[in-house]
């Protein structure tokens, strides 16, 4: 059965060690913080929740392939206080996709209940819910996925949120976010964190330019009319026609590219458009506000020759001037080595498959976080371009 409860764990791990002061002046703290890809052995996940002492916390986060056994080592901790786990699509740096990373302090970790949302299980009347997994259930459907998020709040210095992987088809359930709860452990559909360290979020510099390229360049674009997050018209013609003539934009709309803008060997062409696929269109506003173009192009009535931007923007007002840019396959620069301990979180380009990592299992202490498929928030500032990066230096 899935997500089932292992025998107690035993072994021990170190990590590099930090010590800080707690916002609330209370003694230091001191924060080990580690890294391990491609381990071993999946028994680490147990050994790391096993190390942890009763007066500390620890939060753990592992790839989906260790989804199974991340809640298994939070579930053997019989719902102590402070023990929290969570599955994401990937670890630092780079966008690894096999392995674990996690943060243990001194002093407690806590839930923040406020902010905080358990997984509800399904009603009796929903036959096609598993009655051993837990559900978000929504209208006349009989189940529908949740969207789950991971929320870290360092001291009064930093806060991260991002989305956690998808483990329906390792787990049964959508998302791992594991804590303590009423039924002892629970799976969490938003897992918001205090964690007693200090970390200093680099939020100021756009980390996305490196990764993005422009589609309009010359001509001076102005929105010309509007519906909330929807683009009616820019300089008076269709807002997707200034998107159609760029291949990698066209196919990111689903239009037919010029034959002649492919490649004459089919293998070829069909590995281009998969390429081009996975790229992202973005629209940049007046005073640099950027927003993803989520869908647009094509199709008749209405909504013909619109483009839909990400509905968190409620309104485009009139004249407006506005840009486009796509991403581009530019990888993150490998994270540059020191000795002091930090917090680093990604945005990762989707993967359909997950091919087995090969190696020798590789330790990197002194560095915790993870990637993210989705977009995040660092302080509030929405990064949600692949290959951007959050680093965070932790407080000596």
């Amino acid at each position: 059965m899935l997500l089932t409860r292992p025998s107690l764990p035993t072994g021990l791990w170190t990590a590099g060690r930090v010590c800080a002061r707690r916002w609330n002046s209370a003694p230091a703290v001191s924060a080990e913080l580690r890294t391990i890809v491609r381990p071993a052995s999946a028994t680490v996940l147990t050994d790391i929740v096993a190390q942890t002492p009763a007066s500390g916390g620890v939060v753990v986060l592992a790839t989906p392939q260790y989804a199974n056994e991340l809640y298994a080592a939070v579930a053997a901790a019989g719902g102590r206080g402070g023990v929290f786990g969570a599955v994401v699509d990937t670890i630092p740096t780079g966008g690894v996709r096999d392995g674990v990373s996690y943060l243990r302090t001194s002093a407690p970790i806590t839930l923040n209940e406020k902010k905080s949302m358990l997984l509800r299980a399904p009603p009796a009347t929903h036959s096609h819910a598993d009655k051993q997994g837990r559900y978000v259930t929504s209208g006349g459907q009989q189940w529908e996925l949740s969207k789950a998020f991971l929320s870290l709040h360092f001291g009064d210095t930093g806060k991260v949120t991002l989305q956690a992987a998808n483990t329906l088809f390792q787990t049964g359930v959508e998302s791992v976010l594991v804590g303590p709860g009423p039924a002892g452990d629970d799976l969490y559909a938003h897992l918001a964190l205090d964690v007693p360290v200090t970390v200093a979020l680099d939020t100021a510099a756009d980390s996305a330019a490196a990764f993005l390229e422009p589609l309009t360049t010359g001509e001076s674009l102005r929105v010309t009319s509007s519906k909330a997050n929807m683009l009616r018209t820019i300089n008076g013609k269709p807002a997707s026609s200034f998107l159609e003539a760029s291949l990698a934009a066209s196919l990111f709309l689903e239009a037919p590219p010029m034959k002649t803008a492919l490649s004459s060997t089919p293998a070829k062409a069909a590995a281009k458009k998969d390429e081009l696929k996975a790229r992202s269109v973005y629209a940049v506003l007046d005073g640099g506000r950027r927003v993803r173009v989520i869908a647009g192009g094509g199709g008749w009535g209405a909504r013909a020759g619109m483009l839909v931007l990400d509905p968190e923007l409620k309104s485009i007002p009139a004249n407006s001037s506005i840009a486009f840019m796509i991403s581009s396959d530019a990888k993150a620069a490998p994270l540059a080595h020191t000795d002091a301990p930090r917090v680093v979180f990604e945005c990762v380009e989707p993967e359909q498959t997950l091919a087995a990592a090969d190696g020798a299992e590789a330790v990197v202490d002194g560095v915790f976080g993870a990637g993210t498929e989705n977009h995040m928030l660092v302080n509030g500032r929405k990064l949600d371009v692949y290959g951007e990066r959050c680093v965070g230096a932790v407080a000596a």
